[in-house]
């Protein structure tokens, strides 16, 4: 493993190309480690505190709906939820209450507190743009159930931002660690209803070695688009459903997190042709609108310790 040590933005500016280049990668790899992380779950008194103050920072409540259908041995658990805006991975962290690993992307690390939260709570991280990442992460994950830990997924590798789509195509990631390591998957939705997240789980769902991963994915799917109903039928959703443009309810999605770039993101959808192209454009207009190209791109050149741009698209001289 490279040699990483964490460095200010003043001694990054000082570093030249081909030490900016060995930085960048030692930490891909150091972060890219789940050992490095799951040594702080001794600490698990200090990050659940951590995990409140990133949820009670937004103004929403959160309801579940039902009880997680745990397994009566305590064998790990697979959580494959959806995923719309920043707040989708502490609310279901705290939700969930037992101890998980996150599979998240190089992206999210930026030195907020949320993210401190996350690293200490133990997180597997990915470059969802490489082949050796994502074979890197998956091994991490497997690992890491074999180890005990339950997990969150969230397989649409991205937000849904779109207005047709109950869920994106999903990633096959959570089908194949389940199948590999004999996990049940809970599949798990999020509907927010103004200022309150409405949470609801499923039943689990095993992977055999001899079942197609194809139709278990379409299993996953369809119990996900189940949930979103008999939330939307539920006392609570009539309650606090709050009406809202698409075109509000996506910005304030983006909002949410001010790193998020919009034309990076929409470009990690497995299948984009299954969106209406207009829709499809719509949402990366707006995101352009809220959050141009040129300035987050300036901001990711710190903020993120994976800088996934070009050389040449971040001016390193």
């Amino acid at each position: 493993m490279k040699k990483y040590k964490k460095r200010s933005k003043s001694q990054i500016d000082k570093m030249s190309t081909s030490e900016k280049k060995e930085y960048y990668e030692g930490a891909v790899e150091y972060y890219g480690n789940l050992k490095n992380q799951l040594k702080w779950f001794c600490l698990k008194g200090i990050v659940h505190p951590l995990l409140w103050l990133c949820v009670h920072a937004t103004p929403i409540k959160v309801i579940k709906l039902n009880n997680i259908d745990w397994n009566v041995d305590n064998n790990p658990i697979i959580f494959s939820a959806n995923h719309s805006n920043a707040y989708d991975m502490p609310i279901l962290s705290l939700a969930i209450k037992k101890h998980i690993f996150v599979l998240c992307d190089y992206t999210t690390i930026n030195n907020t507190i949320a993210d401190i939260a996350f690293r200490m709570n133990g997180c597997v991280y990915i470059d969802r743009k490489t082949k050796e990442s994502k074979t890197n992460a998956y091994e991490q994950c497997v690992a890491g159930i074999k180890q005990g830990y339950n997990m969150l997924i969230f397989p649409e590798s991205t937000w849904n931002l779109t207005k047709s789509l109950p869920i994106l195509p999903r990633y096959w990631g959570d089908i194949k660690i389940a199948q590999e390591t004999g996990t049940p998957i809970i599949p798990t939705r999020l509907v927010y209803c103004g200022r309150v997240c409405l949470i609801k789980f499923g039943k689990r769902i095993y992977v055999s070695k001899n079942d197609s991963i194809a139709e278990k994915d379409n299993e996953v799917y369809d119990a996900m688009v189940q949930l979103r109903k008999e939330i939307e039928v539920s006392p609570e959703y009539k309650k606090y459903y709050v009406p809202i443009e698409y075109t509000d309810w996506v910005k304030k999605n983006i909002n949410s997190y001010k790193f998020f770039d919009v034309d990076y993101e929409m470009s990690c959808i497995r299948n984009c042709d299954i969106i209406p192209h207009d829709e499809f454009e719509q949402i990366k207009r707006i995101g352009a609108e809220i959050r141009p190209v040129d300035k987050i791109r300036e901001k990711l050149r710190y903020a993120r310790i994976n800088y996934r741009y070009k050389e040449t698209d971040c001016n390193i001289e």
